[in-house]
């Protein structure tokens, strides 16, 4: 009989010290983040300039010093990683990266904390790239970026590529 693997959430925090501008390392980690949920099959939510969650928390700074930004990731049946490696492997790409000298922090949140910080009821799922499930005001729906469907379609008529 098949051990089934116990389901998990885990929250990604990205704090972004005072002075810092979000907008040089948002896109690249989001997209890491994303990526790392395709692969290991997790559903994910995003929360930018997440309200009510800084890094002043941490370090007794004023509350309007700092931004942070929240993943929330949830394992599926489909999930075949565990938490404890899904942590090990956050802490491994993020703990000695140049981030940390530039003012950007990425770490997980505590499990003591996830009570605090449910997950959202709007989520994404990543299919078979690039298809992307949209779980919205109970809705679902089904999407590819506009980026990408762009560089499919402008593939489909260059007749360099065909």
């Amino acid at each position: 009989m098949k051990k089934r693997k116990k389901k998990f959430r885990l929250n990604i925090v990205i704090g972004y010290m005072e002075g810092i501008d979000p907008t040089h390392f948002r896109p690249p980690l989001l997209d890491i983040l994303k990526h790392l949920s395709w692969l290991h099959k997790l559903e994910y939510s995003i929360s930018v300039d997440h309200p009510g969650f800084s890094l002043n928390d941490l370090d007794g700074q004023s509350p309007d010093s700092s931004m942070t930004d929240l993943i929330y990731l949830r394992s599926t049946v489909s999930t075949l990683i565990l938490a404890k490696d899904l942590r090990k492997i956050i802490s491994c790409m993020f703990d000695k990266s140049f981030l940390w000298s530039t003012g950007v922090v990425v770490f997980y949140q505590l499990h003591k904390l996830l009570s605090a910080f449910l997950f959202p009821k709007d989520y994404c799922f990543q299919l078979d790239y690039p298809c992307v499930v949209v779980h919205k005001s109970g809705e679902v729906n089904l999407y590819v970026p506009d980026n990408i469907l762009f560089d499919i379609l402008s593939s489909d008529s260059d007749p360099q590529l065909n």
